[in-house]
Formats: C-alpha cells, structure tokens, sequence
C-alpha cells in the first residue's frame, strides 16, 4: 500500500492493486481489482447478463418439462457469456493498465 500511494503521487494514471479488498487501506479502495472490473464497461454488460438469467429463473418456474428444456439451454447459454465478459473484463483492465501490484 505504501508503494502504490508513492506510485499514484508521482501523477500514475492507472494502476491497479491485487489482493484481498478488506486489506488496502480505504483510501486505497479505488486502486484495487476488483473495484476498477466493477466500473469497467466489460462489468456493466456482465450485469445485464445477471438480470438476464434472474428474469430466466423466475420464468422458469411452473413451465412444462420441454419448456424447461429450453430454458435450460438458454441459462447454460447465458452462465458462459457471463463466464466469458467477466475474463475478458478483467483482461481488458490488466491490458489497460500501467502498473499492477
């Protein structure tokens, strides 16, 4: 923490802190992974996908079995582009930025 606060005063656009979040230091909060995926644009489409397959699953109930079929697919189709954002988001971070810790 004490390096990446002299990184960032030394006027570092980017960097991105890994680790445990309840570790860094509050001020610190912004730098670490998982709150720079969280404001990524990649991190918004992987919320959509989210709603997406919660809608799924309250549709899902009460349906006939080959409508459950379907759905199923549908789900299985949704998890792995969900699975599939949430990499390429935090690739896309670890791309754009100048210095990981």
């Amino acid at each position: 923490d004490n390096l990446l606060e002299r990184v960032v005063a030394c006027g570092v656009r980017s960097a991105v802190r890994l680790g445990h979040p309840a570790r860094v230091q509050s001020d610190l909060h912004k730098y670490t992974m998982d709150n720079v995926v969280y404001n990524s644009e990649q991190a918004e489409l992987c919320r959509d996908i989210k709603k997406e397959i919660d809608d799924a699953l309250k549709k899902g109930s009460g349906k006939k079995k080959n409508e459950v079929q379907v759905s199923r697919s549908e789900l299985n189709n949704l998890r792995k582009e969900l699975r599939q954002r949430e990499r390429r988001a935090v690739s896309e971070v670890l791309r754009h930025t100048q210095v990981v810790f």
